[in-house]
């Protein structure tokens, strides 16, 4: 790099005062220490912050504006090392904006030369792409004069493709996913930082079983693999809905982060004037020609709009892209939203949030079950929906709860919420030996002083069917959400292909209470007894 002295004086002068007072600065300048070599500025301030590091000693990938989510990364780096019990995070990015560069790449060479690790393992999908990233790193331990100057040169006896010990007796293995992990011990130590960068495979997340066997090989081989002191970091792309990385990040345990290309999106209409003149084949000037027409009205077309890096790729950019490739990739690579819009019969895009219910006074409450009856752990789980309407006609998701439950366990828990709740009517599937639970609930509640209108649902049509019914309140605004209803929303979007449909079932059957439905409906406040019918 040209003018690198220049470029660390400039450097120096703008992340000194992140780490120290004018006073405590000013103390630094009168004391005559040098800027580079082992005891050098430029060494010192590099352990504080990993971002300084990046910038100072790898200058050709660090030289541009960092952006706001490059920052929170490097914030993640410093605060690994604050208490000594290992911590797991997660991270999923947009491809091709440089989460690889930070975690595969600065953050190892970090740990390797302040010492702050002692056996560093990185995985990734492959066992090749995983040596390439090590192979990066004994490049600049070999190669970067500043590394070389500051630290000495660190190439030990063992060196290979795969693995390496520093002269520091600091170990650095890459494996492929899916590889034999156990019991991985270098001497006394066992692995203290993972790295797990991009290990699942595109085609093969779109297979279950691949997707359980990488669960199982994580939670079994790779996790058990270093002790209280071990930190974990998983960086990726969504690949599928039910992939790894997506469920991990659901996962209360870890520290999560999220990152989308397209923060917030354009709502200007010349966009669709943008798209006829950019795919108007017959004109051969249309990529600029769309262009133009963009820049006479970027003010308009870009009001309201934010992206994750700017410098970086652009909103048009980004514009281009899903009109040349389609947006089900996008959503996937950039947006870790893995979902085909020309597929799906609702997106995450179409729900509205409530953040509080209007008043109980207000309200018309009613409630459903998708009862299970199994007992075992691979039972279906039973789910009870509340839902409620306001006197605009609103409809709000007051709760959406699943659990597999014995069935007195479900009888508790609708009688509990009925005594909360005071529903109006409560919808009951009675298919087959379900219609035993009914008369149970009914039975249980008059014993408890709760006196359940309990409506008798009998399908006519396929449940799918009945549940997509659901599309034009959720697109219209007239059923709200809580954001924290996340399964059930889950349901809604990924319909037939989520692992479990009860919560939509029986959301479908609460709705269904305040409208004209195609369902055979039996109202019932009391049990069956003989001789006696009360069917309203």
């Amino acid at each position: 790099m040209e003018d690198y002295e220049d470029y660390l004086q400039n450097l120096i002068i703008e992340y000194l005062p992140r780490h120290f007072t004018s006073e405590q600065i000013d103390d630094i300048a009168e004391s005559g220490l040098p800027i580079t070599g082992p005891n050098g500025l430029r060494f010192q301030l590099g352990e504080l912050d990993p971002e300084y590091f990046a910038k100072a000693y790898f200058p050709d990938y660090f030289s541009s504006p960092v952006p706001q989510f490059h920052k929170e990364m490097y914030e993640i780096m410093r605060n690994m090392f604050e208490s000594e019990s290992g911590k797991k995070m997660v991270m999923a990015a947009p491809r091709g904006h440089s989460k690889s560069t930070l975690w595969s790449f600065a953050f190892p060479l970090w740990c390797i030369l302040y010492q702050k690790k002692r056996y560093i393992i990185m995985l990734s999908v492959s066992s090749s792409l995983a040596i390439d990233f090590l192979t990066n790193i004994k490049l600049e331990l070999l190669n970067n004069q500043a590394i070389l100057e500051d630290f000495g040169r660190l190439q030990g006896q063992t060196w290979r493709e795969d693995k390496i010990i520093t002269k520091t007796d600091i170990v650095v293995s890459a494996k492929g996913s899916g590889m034999a992990v156990r019991g991985a011990r270098y001497k006394h130590i066992r692995p203290d930082l993972l790295i797990l960068d991009d290990i699942q495979d595109k085609k093969a997340m779109d297979s279950q079983e691949q997707r359980r066997q990488l669960t199982e090989w994580y939670a079994r081989d790779v996790k058990p693999l270093g002790d209280f002191g071990t930190d974990i970091v998983i960086v990726g792309n969504v690949i599928h809905y039910a992939d790894l990385l997506s469920d991990i990040l659901e996962r209360p345990g870890y520290q999560s982060s999220k990152y989308q290309a397209i923060i917030s999106w354009s709502d200007s209409p010349l966009w669709d004037d943008w798209k006829k003149i950019y795919v108007n084949k017959a004109n051969k000037n249309a990529a600029e020609d769309a262009k133009a027409f963009f820049e006479e009205h970027r003010e308009e077309m870009m009001e309201g709009v934010e992206t994750i890096w700017p410098e970086r790729k652009t909103y048009y950019d980004y514009m281009v892209d899903i009109t040349d490739d389609g947006l089900a990739p996008f959503l996937a690579e950039l947006q870790n939203d893995p979902i085909d819009p020309a597929q799906a019969w609702i997106t995450p895009d179409d729900f509205q949030f409530y953040d509080a219910l209007p008043s109980p006074n207000e309200l018309e409450i009613k409630g459903s079950v998708d009862p299970s009856m199994g007992k075992g752990k691979k039972s279906d789980f039973s789910a009870i929906c509340t839902v409620a309407r306001d006197s605009a006609g609103f409809l709000y998701v007051v709760e959406s709860n699943a659990e597999r439950r014995h069935p007195d366990k479900i009888t508790t828990d609708i009688l509990d919420r009925a005594q909360m709740y005071h529903y109006q009517e409560f919808a009951v599937e009675t298919i087959a030996f379900q219609e035993l639970f009914s008369h149970d609930l009914k039975k249980a509640g008059m014993a408890r002083g709760v006196y359940l209108n309990v409506i008798e649902v009998k399908p006519r049509t396929d449940k799918e069917l009945r549940i997509m019914k659901l599309q034009s309140f959720i697109k219209n605004g007239y059923l709200k959400f809580h954001r924290s209803q996340k399964e059930l929303i889950n349901q809604l979007v990924y319909l037939g292909k989520w692992a479990n449909d009860d919560q939509a079932d029986a959301l479908e059957m609460a709705v269904a209470l305040f409208i004209e439905h195609e369902t055979d409906f039996v109202h019932s406040m009391m049990p069956d007894i003989t001789g006696v019918t009360t069917n309203w």
